[in-house]
């Protein structure tokens, strides 16, 4: 028997232990699975901890003691505030108020225990209050008070959030592992049978070894499965094949029961039920991972997790979520390490560092850029975080009594623009020094030889981010070599055994400290001793007396062109981003990855990003803060997965109600992180950069009520000549050689020279899940006009219409009753006091504008809004705005021609509550000048084969895009054989 396609067909479970489950506390559990190493971070539906614990108090009170003690004026008013704080304080309704600052000092600085806590809080909250009203000091003091709570309470405090870090290592067969938060991504696979893998405890010295039970590198293969031949002689569940699809599978099987034996074996630990219960598992991917490899993925985790029937018939399936990538998952780590902790004292640091929302009293806005360099690639997300005042009424002022409630923000994070590099990652750092010490040793072997070139120096000196020149990978293949000599599948003995002796030295050397001689690394002949004997030139190097350093500066050096590498691609996102916008200002830079805390790493990036800020070609000069480059150095491993599982418990579950005593509330509308198109797209041009026909920042506006295109938001572009073959590319950044990827290909079926004809045309329609799909229509060499759908065109637009033939300001745009032009034509939501306009149609001639069709002999065209239209009437023209209209709460708009209010108010339309529509609303303007409001993105009048649309010009043919996966670059990969 066959077996079955694991793309379509069913997969046995690999999950077989039933799940423990509990009444009232459920985990979202989010994974950051890595190319070496794989975290974990937990959510609880419920408070499972206090943050404030005795010894932060105790801290907290000395802390508070020596910043009033150097303000005395602050410290004064602080003193004459603590009444009305403690009223605030629900746990200091007797508390004793100080009677002078000199007391307060003493009794915060006092003895530790309960009354001195309950003191620093209110005194906390005093402060707090003196310096909301003090727009000096209020912002002096505010990064000071910010340090202040990261130092008491260690932030980001985890546990206020409901969050929590497994101990992956913590499994009942394996001792002494109860402390690792972090597990190895290699899988252990027994000899005969798969169902038992487990991966790699961290601290193995053999983790870098590939064996015929060892088997590294499976995420490298998320892109596109490879086959895994030493797989095919153990038994396989059903479904499954013995390549990488099975190995991830069975890794993300490992990480769920690691975290699950954690999460009940130490519930207690955790003050959570004994028997918590996972529910949602959030899984993260890499930013350059195309659509189709991602639903693949997701799938993969599904047949991984899902309980199999026969052992649970009770159980549900674990709810699957993959929405984040790693680079936006990181960046909403920065987001809760900002806001989390001392929630009040989060929100005025963020205050103080924004700029003021355009328009909007109560709101600011920070740009942030997050570069997130991993062991296997690098990824970068671009945010715009918008923090809003919702509470009614203004703050109380200072003459005012105390306002004993908490204000309410809500925070709404949006991506403007993420890319990455599916190879930059900390690999190829130890790549290069790889080759640094294959080089070091050539040289000291050759050094009596006149002819020899010394290699490393020119290892040293290469600022490209690849790891060797090719002339020094050359010699050093005959020199000393350590690549395949042929294709295989497993290892391949001694080049194998002296390649991974070579790179776990230099790997661990990575982590080393630097001697009091500066010396990062030494290689000697313990080092040699560990290579496999009968190859020449390893048995010269024993047979010497060898000894090589590496330096802490030759080691930043070797570390340049990666981290550079890395900041190069995060400033070109942020110029195409941000770029000439004057208005604009980048505020924060964060860095996480365990190689961005590598020493050096910071003043790297800081370097390149200002002198590629202060560009004035292309997008144009940059406004940022160099002074607020931050480095995630607590958990660099762990920022992704605790990101993901943040943002994906606060969707699903929210925050406690804090104001009624005296806190601020916060609430966060992670769902519009996908607002904009994260990338650019195009064809590929000249170097491999494409040509835009969509650009990064595009607004996601279109949807389509009915389901015919999209049941999400999605945008589209202009119309585009067909060709034979389309390959449409997404935009990383400036390095050579990985300036783009292929997104998206397609192939047109031709048949009777209908490409040479060249009448057909494409648009490309990208939805919020970055899924790529083609819509091809039928027009003639100078163009196409698509016909909307004349049933859902109809019943979905409004009834109302504004007809320009009764504008005074637009009876110069008619001739007859027909329109020969389009003047401007724009738009505001009738309640908005600001009166913000918004442009729908610019002024042009009326052939540029309606470049759409319409007919009326459909179903429901007896009441058609055309005037004299009737049955079989011919199609006519009509054009669709630029953009959507603005939100408006009443749904009713006023419109502007050529500047001058008509007066003119629409409502938007009502229509069969069986439709529902997620998003704006557009408007539509026919060639007799009537425009109409239409729920949602109108509808192209679609048809289901090529066939049809060729011979029915006018209709729409939609059409998938096969995903192209990139070949893994062998000289970037550390284990292709290559090296």
């Amino acid at each position: 028997m066959s077996t079955p396609d694991p793309a379509n067909g069913p997969r046995e479970s690999l999950r077989y232990e039933p799940r423990d489950r509990a009444d009232n506390t459920d985990l979202t559990v989010a994974v950051d699975y890595g190319s070496w190493s794989s975290a974990a971070a937990i959510f609880a539906n419920r408070q499972v901890r206090d943050i404030f614990e005795p010894q932060a108090l105790d801290l907290w009170g000395a802390e508070l003691a020596a910043l009033l003690g150097a303000e005395s004026g602050i410290a004064e008013k602080v003193c004459e505030g603590l009444d009305s704080a403690a009223r605030l304080d629900h746990r200091s309704p007797k508390l004793r108020i100080p009677a002078s600052v000199g007391e307060l000092l003493d009794r915060l600085g006092g003895d530790p225990g309960g009354l001195r806590h309950r003191l620093a809080a209110t005194t906390a909250i005093a402060l707090e209050q003196v310096l909301a009203y003090d727009e000096v000091n209020g912002p002096r003091l505010a990064p000071t008070l910010d340090d202040l709570y990261t130092r008491v309470f260690a932030l980001p405090a985890l546990s206020v959030q409901r969050l929590h870090l497994p101990a992956l290592g913590r499994r009942d067969d394996i001792p002494d592992t109860d402390d690792l938060l972090d597990v190895s991504s290699v899988l252990m696979v027994a000899p005969k049978e798969v169902r038992s893998a487990h991966l790699r405890d961290i601290g193995d010295e053999s983790k870098y070894e590939e064996t015929d039970e060892a088997f590294p590198g499976s995420k490298r293969a998320l892109a596109e499965p490879r086959r895994r031949g030493r797989l095919a002689d153990r038994s396989l569940p059903f479904g499954w094949r013995a390549d990488t699809d099975l190995l991830v599978g069975l890794s993300i099987r490992d990480l769920v029961k690691r975290v699950e034996f954690n999460a009940l074996s130490s519930a207690n630990e955790f003050e959570l039920p004994i028997r918590p219960r996972l529910t949602q598992f959030v899984i993260t991917f890499p930013t350059t991972l195309d659509p189709l490899a991602r639903k693949r993925y997701r799938r993969l985790a599904h047949d991984a997790l899902a309980v199999a029937p026969d052992i649970d018939p009770t159980a549900k399936p674990i709810a699957i979520t993959m929405d984040w990538d790693e680079g936006v998952a990181a960046a909403m780590y920065f987001v809760l390490r900002s806001l989390s902790g001392f929630l009040e004292q989060g929100l005025d640091t963020f205050r103080s560092r924004a700029v003021g929302l355009p328009g909007r009293r109560g709101g600011w806005r920070t740009h942030m850029l997050v570069i997130d360099v991993g062991g296997g690639t690098t990824d970068i997300a671009l945010l715009a975080l918008d923090l809003v005042d919702l509470t009614a009424g203004d703050p109380a002022g200072p003459n005012d009594p105390p306002d004993l409630k908490g204000r309410s923000y809500t925070l709404v994070p949006r991506l403007l623009g993420s890319t990455g590099h599916p190879q930059l990652g900390g690999d190829l750092l130890t790549l290069r020094m790889f080759y640094w010490l294959k080089a070091a040793i050539a040289d000291r072997l050759h050094a009596d030889d006149p002819d020899h070139i010394p290699l490393a120096p020119a290892v040293l000196r290469s600022y490209d981010y690849r790891p060797v020149p090719a002339e020094v990978r050359a010699a050093l293949r005959r020199l000393t070599p350590t690549h395949r000599t042929a294709e295989v599948d497993g290892p391949q003995g001694w080049q194998d055994a002296a390649f991974l002796r070579l790179w776990g030295a230099v790997e661990n050397a990575k982590r080393n400290g630097v001697d009091s001689k500066g010396i990062k690394f030494r290689f000697g002949a313990t080092h040699a001793a560990d290579l496999p004997s009968g190859v020449a030139w390893i048995d010269a190097l024993r047979a010497g007396d060898i000894s090589i350093e590496l330096s802490q500066a030759d080691f930043r050096q070797l570390c340049a062109p990666l981290i550079t590498g890395a900041a190069r691609l995060g400033a070109d996102l942020v110029r195409r981003c941000l770029g000439g916008d004057t208005s604009a200002r980048l505020d924060i830079v964060a860095l996480s990855g365990r190689t961005t805390t590598l020493p050096g790493a910071d003043d790297d990036i800081t370097e390149v990003l200002a002198r590629e800020f202060e560009r004035a070609d292309g997008p144009g000069t940059v406004r940022w803060n160099p002074n607020g480059v931050i480095v995630e150095t607590t958990h660099p491993k762990q920022a992704a997965a605790i990101g993901a599982a943040w943002v994906a418990g606060v969707n699903r579950f929210g925050f406690a109600n804090r104001r009624a005593h005296g806190g601020d509330e916060l609430t966060v509308q992670a769902g519009e992180l996908r607002w904009t198109l994260p990338m650019s797209l195009g064809p590929a041009g000249a170097f491999g950069t494409p040509i835009p026909i969509l650009s990064v920042g595009t607004r996601y506006a279109m949807t389509d009520p009915t389901g015919y295109a999209s049941t999400i938001a999605f945008t589209r572009s202009a119309w585009q000549p067909l060709a034979a073959s389309i390959s449409l590319h997404r935009l990383l950044g400036p390095l050579e050689g990985a300036r783009s990827m292929v997104w998206g290909h397609y192939l047109f079926p031709d048949s009777g020279g209908r490409i040479a004809s060249r009448t057909l045309w494409y648009q490309a329609q990208i939805d919020q899940n970055l899924m790529l799909r083609l819509l091809i229509c039928h027009g003639t060499e100078d163009g196409v006009r698509p016909l909307l759908h004349p049933d859902l065109g109809n019943h979905l637009a409004s009834v109302e219409a504004m007809r320009l033939a009764e504008v005074e300001a637009a009876r110069h745009c008619f001739e007859g009753d027909r329109l020969r032009g389009v003047p401007r034509i724009e738009v505001w939501s009738t309640e908005d006091p600001e009166r913000t306009r918004t442009e729908l149609f610019g002024a042009a001639t009326a052939e540029s504008v309606l470049t759409a069709a319409t007919t009326t002999d459909g179903a429901f065209t007896g009441d058609s809004r055309h005037p004299g239209a009737s049955l079989g009437q011919d199609a006519g023209r009509i054009g669709i705005s630029a953009q959507p209209l603005p939100l408006a709460g009443s749904g009713k708009y006023t419109f502007a021609v050529d500047g001058v209010d008509t007066g003119i108010e629409l409502h938007a339309p009502t229509f069969d509550p069986d439709i529902e529509v997620d998003g704006p609303d557009w408007a539509t303007l026919d060639e007799y000048g009537e425009l109409r409001i239409h729920a949602g993105y109108p509808v192209f009048r679609f048809v289901d084969s090529i066939d049809a649309m060729w011979h029915e010009s006018g209709t729409v043919h939609l059409v998938d895009t096969e995903p192209e996966p990139a070949e893994p670059r062998p000289e970037l990969d550390p284990f292709s054989g290559e090296h």
